[in-house]
Parts: structure tokens; sequence; C-alpha cells
């Protein structure tokens, strides 16, 4: 059970002998007066609906005590902890009618503008518990008219976690998402630009203008600042921001972290985050002790650290270079923020020194 694609073929071509013939090539309703007409009734046809039927009607423990279900219980040598998500997993592609190529999270973004089901109910669904995935997963096989990749849904609602959750925020937006192929800004400032579209217009200017899209940023800031990862990513504007970068599975989490950090920051000023917490008093506004801590602390301890940092500086620093540094948080980056937190004074500020005899 360890590899997917197995358990996914398996249960693939048990749809394909026990619920899809259910449907031979037309609708039920034509099948029906078909064989009404015929005066017969084609008996694997006549199972696989009766069987289909009570799937669709029938709970956990009635699933499971199906005869044709409890052998590929056995062939699949399935755990205890697996029978549940089993059953609700046989219950939902029972209603399937029609296995295609497309995902059904592609076919929930359909091919219009308009997607066939709505960000919010699709950000519900990626939301949800694991108890209540299978009805929302249910009514999305209804929403694409009863049509999708059968093998495909099988291991994701077999191992539906946070990689899987991911691939469905990707195959979702992917397809409404125009590829820049020109654009060969660096990742942080790409990420300015969507901080100043969706996250900035939280905080009023200085002029005071009502900005129309306040409400919504500071709703989504929200959200941000109270999520963790993966669940930033399933913002439609995060997902939509991840296929824009060409993000690699690797760097989503990082991504989530650095999002949710600058979820924080109220104003983009040009000193970097590092140099701001160096201050301009000699007693810098981040100790060196803390600022060693952020130095010296794990992959899963920056992020919070450097959120509180940005408390500490009044939610003001650069968030195209904070983007970035979260984005490679190596050696090279630590070695940057050391300089700028310890370094000397700038051309600017030495000139304006004056000269000792």
């Amino acid at each position: 059970m360890s590899e997917k694609r197995p358990i996914g073929e398996d249960i693939f071509q048990w749809w394909k002998d026990y619920i899809a013939p259910r449907v031979q090539g037309q609708s039920e309703d034509e099948a029906e007066n078909k064989t009404q007409r015929s005066g017969g009734r084609n008996a694997r046809q006549g199972a696989a609906r009766a069987l289909s039927a009570r799937l669709r009607r029938s709970t956990y423990s009635d699933i499971l005590s199906e005869p044709d279900v409890s052998e590929l219980v056995v062939k699949l040598s399935l755990s205890k902890d697996q029978l549940k998500p089993f059953a609700y997993m046989l219950h939902v592609i029972s209603f399937v009618r029609h296995n295609v190529p497309d995902s059904l999270a592609k076919r929930l973004k359909g091919a219009d503008e308009k997607p066939v089901m709505s960000h919010a109910r699709f950000r519900k669904l990626m939301t949800a518990e694991r108890d209540e995935v299978a009805s929302l997963l249910r009514r999305a096989v209804t929403l694409v008219g009863y049509e999708c990749n059968v093998s495909r849904l099988v291991e994701d609602m077999m191992f539906w976690g946070d990689q899987t959750r991911t691939r469905w925020c990707l195959d979702y937006f992917r397809s409404s998402v125009r590829e820049e192929v020109n654009d060969k800004r660096p990742l942080g400032e790409k990420v300015l630009q969507w901080w100043e579209n969706h996250v900035a217009p939280r905080v009023q200017g200085d002029s005071g203008d009502y900005d129309p899209r306040q409400s919504a940023a500071r709703a989504l800031s929200a959200r941000l600042r109270r999520s963790t990862y993966p669940d930033i990513l399933f913002e439609p504007t995060v997902s939509r921001l991840v296929v824009e970068l060409s993000l690699s599975k690797d760097q989503l989490k990082p991504f989530a972290y650095m999002l949710h950090v600058i979820s924080f920051v109220r104003r983009d000023v040009s000193d970097s985050l590092a140099k701001r917490l160096k201050g301009a008093d000699e007693t810098p506004v981040m100790s060196h002790m803390r600022f060693k801590q952020l130095m010296t602390a794990g992959e899963d301890e920056v992020a919070s650290l450097l959120r509180r940092a940005v408390t500490l500086v009044g939610y003001e620093c650069n968030v195209a270079r904070l983007a970035g540094d979260m984005m490679f948080w190596n050696d090279q980056t630590r070695t940057r923020w050391c300089l700028d937190y310890f370094g000397v004074p700038s051309d600017s500020e030495k000139k304006a020194e004056p000269s000792q005899a």
C-alpha cells in the first residue's frame, strides 16, 4: 500500500467490471428504455446497476459487507485504518458514469472563465475535515456530469492529505493562468506585486481615500495570518500565484511560510528587515541574542521568528527582499542578514560623519 499507482489501477479495473457496465455508451434512461423495448435485460448491466445503487445508498459498514467489495478488500490487503476511506471512496466512484483523462479537479475548473465549482466551494472542499470530504466530492462528481478520471480519484481519496490537496489546487487553477514567458523578474519582485494588489490595500493610504480592494485585502490577510501550511495554498489568489511562479513541490512549504510572514507587513520600505532590526540607535530593535537565535534556527522555526521580527520593526520592511530571502533561506542569505544587522554605516553616512584630525 506504499505505492499509489497499483491501488488506483486495481480499483479502476474493479470499477470497469462491476460499476461501469450500468451505462453502456448511453444515459441510464436511454439504456432502460432500450432494455424494455427489447423485452430482455443484460445480466451484467442489471447487476452493475443494482450494485452501484446499493453503494450510492449505503453507509460505511454496509458497503464493506457487499460480497464483491469484500473480495476486493482481501485482494488489496487493506489494513483496518484504510477500510473507512476505502468505503467512502467506493461510495463516491459509484456515482461516476464515464472515465475520462482529466482529473476531477481540472474538470471542476471547466473550460470557460466561470468555473464549474466556485472558488468558495472549492476552498471549502480543500479545508474540509476528512469525514466531510466524501460528501463534498460526491457533489463535485455531479457538477462535472458524472465524468472524471476514476483511477486518479481513487488514489486521491485513499491518500487524501496535504500533497493531494496541493495537487488539486494546481489542477484547478492552472488552466486559468496565462504563463508570462517574457517575465524575467526575480521572484521577490513578483511576490511584491502580488502583495501590493492583494494584501497592501488593507491599510488605507495617507490620502484617506477609500480603496474598494480594502475589504477583500483585510479578509485575505487575516486568513493568511491565521493559517498554516498547507491551508495557505488553498486560497485562490495564492494558488494562482503558485502556478505563475512555476514553483516546484519542494518550494511550496517555504512559499506558504513566506506568505504567512509578509501578510503581517503593512508598508513596504527600502530597508531590509535585518537592517531595520539593527535600528538607528545604539540599542538594536532586536537584541543580539534573539538575532543569533534567528540565524541558527531550524527550518520550521524561522517563520515564527521572522513574524515576531516584523512586529518589532512596526510592520514595515522591504517586502521583495524578505520574500526572496525566505524562499532561499541558506548560508548566503544568513550571511547577508548578519552584514545588514552588524554592518558598517553606508557610504552616505560615512560622509556625514566629521573627520577626526
